[in-house]
């Protein structure tokens, strides 16, 4: 593949003819440092028709015009032929701060080699050595500037000498060289073969100082004399060498998109892209990120230092672009409707501050009937005393995926069965029975539970539920509004979530129990490996009956009381279903005289998709 602007540009001074050898030249690559964006290399003629004081003249002219060149953007090496030989002056060189002054007093202690003039040689060495330069890039070009009186004489006959120079020049481009240029100083050169014959592509062109529009890329330079030289080489840097540039780019974007919404709680992760679109390094480079209030620094890579915010880059070559990845939280607390507005900014020494933002509006989820359980398990904890039943539920919530009930994948809050380890055991079948019951219990405080809530507590305001702001003087009150929001979410319908239903029968009564009713073996000699059984009503969120499970679909686990982490699984003996009825066998397994919280799991695979139902049931005790 050929390389775009790359150039070669000759000038030439005048001729004399010797006899040249062509010498090896071990070329020694660049350090690379930074990128340069142009490579340009000098190729002087040294031979003997140059006076010493048109050497001083064309030395002088090319350092002063080296001193203007643009920092950290240019490599520069210099090639000089003459006699029988081509030498390197200077091995490419990214021209910077530091070091101009020793290349210009490289430039300047340059002595003349003279004798003949192997322009081809010169050629040649220059463009290899760039070319061996570790900066040598497609992406980069690269401009040679031969400086010359005439026309090449070796080897001899002329016409070999300037065919050789033809055929390097094709040498090159075949290697990726995309332009050739020439300048011709005095009256020896000719200029119509220079422009016929050496500059690319063609046809060439010849260009006037005055006249910017003619260096049309393959162009020869007519220069009267060697006092115009350094005008003429400083104009030509002027022209081929782009000037330095420090231009910064930031782009913000986020997961969630930009102008999208979040919930409370919610994480976002922004993504802040940053680059040097200049030709030259930028210093000082420091890139901040303002939060806003409503979110909170959870990570971020890379790590910013000093603060949570701040990035010191420092150098910032034109090296392509760069990432910072931000992880932020929003606000628990942060009401439906607010903007959330986040900023990032970079800056330097060289550029005014750039900015980058994106926003999101938090929007409040509906209210979910985990939420209400959630409040109503908090009350319980407070009637309770924070006992065991809520310490297993709290666990519960934090464990297992802050779950007690869940239809997977299409069918959701499907199943409950509450459990209270109170002077009585409750079960109820609705979320209404579950609000009534607990506000029943409210009510009768003194009589029922004294001295279990303070006066202070009914007094406290328990604060917001759904997208609107409540202050409930006391939790009467707070039951009764989350109920009558509850049911105006389910279109005024009373709410019920128990889709999968228990009952528990007497010891060896296949019949239906009462509901609530504790299961508990009835004294006398047994094995420690009897049965009991359970009746499982079944229903999928469209009211019908699940049927067709079997062993497999059940699993049984049993939470002991005084540690809800202590468990044991059970083994479920056989499964026997009538109309979604199931009634599942379950070995004790040896529990004798324990407490605790059974966990009966139903599974359900139906078209590729699994439901799964969870029923706890509080057990006072396995009796002897």
């Amino acid at each position: 593949m050929l390389k775009s602007k790359k150039i070669i540009s000759i000038a030439l001074i005048s001729l004399f003819i010797f006899s040249m050898l062509f010498t090896s030249v071990t070329i020694i690559p660049a350090v690379k440092a930074t990128v340069p964006i142009t490579q340009i290399g000098l190729c002087i003629d040294g031979s003997g028709s140059i006076s010493s004081s048109n050497w001083n003249i064309i030395k002088s002219g090319i350092a002063n015009a080296v001193s203007t060149l643009p920092y950290d953007s240019i490599e520069l090496t210099i090639v000089q032929f003459g006699g029988t030989t081509a030498r390197v002056e200077l091995y490419p060189t990214i021209i910077t701060a530091g070091n101009v002054g020793s290349v210009v007093a490289t430039i300047n202690a340059m002595s003349k080699i003279g004798g003949t003039t192997p322009m081809a040689a010169g050629l040649s060495l220059t463009w290899n050595t760039m070319r061996n330069s570790p900066n040598f890039a497609t992406a980069t070009k690269q401009i040679i500037n031969i400086v010359t009186d005439g026309i090449p004489n070796v080897p001899s006959p002329t016409s070999t000498a300037r065919s050789l120079v033809t055929s390097t020049r094709n040498t090159a481009v075949s290697q990726g060289l995309d332009e050739l240029d020439a300048e011709a100083i005095g009256t020896s050169p000719n200029i119509n073969w220079l422009r016929d014959y050496v500059v690319y592509p063609q046809p060439g062109h010849i260009a006037t100082l005055g006249n910017p529009s003619s260096f049309v890329a393959g162009w020869v330079l007519p220069i009267s004399s060697f006092s115009d030289f350094p005008e003429a080489i400083s104009k030509k840097f002027e022209i081929i060498s782009p000037p330095a540039e420090v231009s910064l780019t930031i782009e913000k974007s986020a997961s969630p998109p930009n102008g999208s919404s979040v919930n409370p709680g919610q994480t976002i992760t922004y993504t802040i892209t940053y680059e040097n679109t200049g030709n030259t390094k930028a210093t000082g480079v420091v890139i901040t990120e303002t939060y806003d209030p409503l979110v909170n620094f959870v990570s971020a890579t890379p790590s910013p230092s000093p603060e949570n915010n701040v990035w010191n880059i420092g150098d910032l070559n034109p090296d392509g672009s760069h990432t910072i990845t931000i992880v932020v939280q929003v606000s628990p607390d942060a009401e439906d409707g607010k903007i959330i507005n986040n900023t990032a900014s970079i800056d330097s020494n060289e550029t005014g501050r750039l900015d980058s933002k994106v926003t999101h509006t938090v929007t409040k989820p509906p209210c979910t009937c985990e939420d209400v359980l959630k409040a109503v398990l908090d009350i319980e904890h407070k009637l309770d005393e924070g006992g065991f039943f809520w310490t297993f539920v709290n666990n519960w919530f934090n464990d297992i995926e802050g779950k007690l009930w869940s239809w997977e994948n299409s069918v959701k809050n499907d199943t409950m069965a509450i459990w209270t380890l109170k002077n009585n055991v409750h079960k109820w079948a609705s979320l209404t029975e579950a609000l009534d019951d607990i506000k029943n219990e409210i009510e009768g405080i003194k009589t029922d539970i004294s001295g279990l809530l303070t006066t202070n507590y009914f007094n406290t305001v328990i604060g917001d539920f759904t997208e609107n702001d409540y202050e409930w003087k006391n939790i009467v009150d707070a039951l009764t509004d989350i109920k009558s929001e509850i049911e105006e979410i389910n279109g005024g319908a009373t709410v019920s979530i128990t889709k999968l239903d228990v009952r528990i029968p007497e010891q060896g009564d296949v019949g239906q129990s009462e509901w609530g009713k504790i299961w508990d073996l009835k004294p006398g000699p047994h094995s420690t490996n009897d049965l009991f059984f359970f009746l499982i009503v079944t229903r999928a969120d469209n009211g019908q009956p699940v049927t067709g499970l079997t062993t497999s679909d059940f699993s049984v686990t049993f939470h002991d009381g005084d540690d809800a982490s202590v468990t044991k699984s059970l083994t479920v003996s056989s499964v026997t279903e009538s109309g979604g009825v199931y009634r599942i066998v379950i070995s004790s397994n040896g529990l004798v005289n324990d407490d605790g919280v059974l966990k009966i799991t139903v599974t359900k695979t139906i078209s590729s998709e699994t439901f799964t139902g969870t029923i706890l049931i509080a057990v006072e005790k396995f009796k002897e």
